[in-house]
């Protein structure tokens, strides 16, 4: 029997393997992105819990996920992530944001983020319920995180932890490496309320159908795919803003009405359906906090529901 294991794919000419070590550990190494060879995602899970590995996946240079089979059909799911720097374009780290979203909407019972998110969270703040005490100073990229900590319930567990900066050389960020823990479920306490993403707005954008016809203020939703990542973080901004405020702007309560044409004599109003249409930015914002409360509703559904 050979001294391991080695399971080989190819991506973009390079390898990135899954490896059984001698002492029936799992070596999983990934690559970097072409061409400049950048990120490169790897795990090393010891032999008692590589025989509960449901799934394995380094073929991306900047989110690796393995999911473990833990007992009583409860999973825990780890996604290792190396986000892009500071110096990085807003569409590359709006790229990221997003698949890293996409792997957290995968159902698990517990979630753990770690890996180097390239961002400072700061101290916590009055309406801030994830980030603790010790998160030293903050930039943009971890205000994009801390924002997503925040509309996904998730800790950011070392901010939560005092550092030795004795030891820490000069220059060094105190908040380049973090790990985001999903907390227990609970209900959500009424002064917990999640800012809105661009991912978010990007996401439900993707889901509307342009064909569909504008409101009173005319404004299409195609023209809102077209504004790009600038447009959906301003988007984002006032949904946040009309969520905690409680209240929306007036002209959503304004409505075009249209005719639709059934069948008989046209001559005769009765023939007529009266359609009320709503602003696209009111049914954009109503489509995100649906789809919010349903992630939150299945989340505190109890396990005997889960068939119904």
């Amino acid at each position: 029997m050979n001294q391991f294991l080695r399971l080989k794919k190819k991506i973009q000419a390079r390898d990135y393997f899954i490896r059984e070590w001698k002492d029936g550990s799992t070596v999983a190494l990934g690559v970097g992105e072409d061409p400049r060879n950048v990120g490169g995602i790897g795990f090393i899970v010891s032999k008692e819990w590589s025989k509960s590995i449901e799934s394995l996946d380094v073929s991306r240079p900047r989110i690796g996920v393995l999911t473990i089979n833990l007992q009583k059909q409860q999973t825990l799911h780890i996604i290792q992530v190396y986000a892009p720097t500071s110096a990085a374009d807003d569409e590359e780290i709006e790229r990221f944001y997003n698949d890293l979203e996409e792997e957290i909407n995968k159902r698990s019972t517990y979630l753990v983020i770690m890996g180097d998110l390239n961002a400072k969270v700061g101290h916590k703040q009055d309406n801030k319920t994830f980030i603790g005490p010790f998160g030293g100073d903050h930039n943009e990229r971890g205000e994009h995180l801390a924002a997503m900590a925040e509309s996904r319930r998730l800790f950011i567990a070392n901010t939560f932890f005092q550092k030795d900066l004795a030891n820490v050389g000069p220059g060094y960020p105190q908040m380049s490496k973090v790990t985001i823990n999903s907390p227990p479920t609970c209900p959500s306490t009424p002064r917990y309320i999640p800012d809105v993403l661009s991912s978010k707005v990007h996401y439900t954008l993707q889901q509307a159908d342009n064909s569909k016809e504008p409101g009173k203020d005319r404004i299409m939703i195609k023209m809102f795919k077209a504004g790009g990542l600038t447009l959906w973080q301003v988007i984002a901004d006032c949904f946040s803003q009309y969520i905690w405020n409680l209240q929306t702007p007036s002209q959503w309560n304004e409505s075009k009405t249209v005719l639709l044409f059934k069948k008989g004599d046209k001559e005769e109003l009765k023939n007529y359906c009266p359609i009320c249409i709503l602003s696209s930015l009111y049914k954009l914002f109503t489509n995100i906090v649906v789809n919010s409360l349903t992630r939150e509703c299945d989340e505190q559904q109890p396990k005997e529901q889960a068939s119904f």
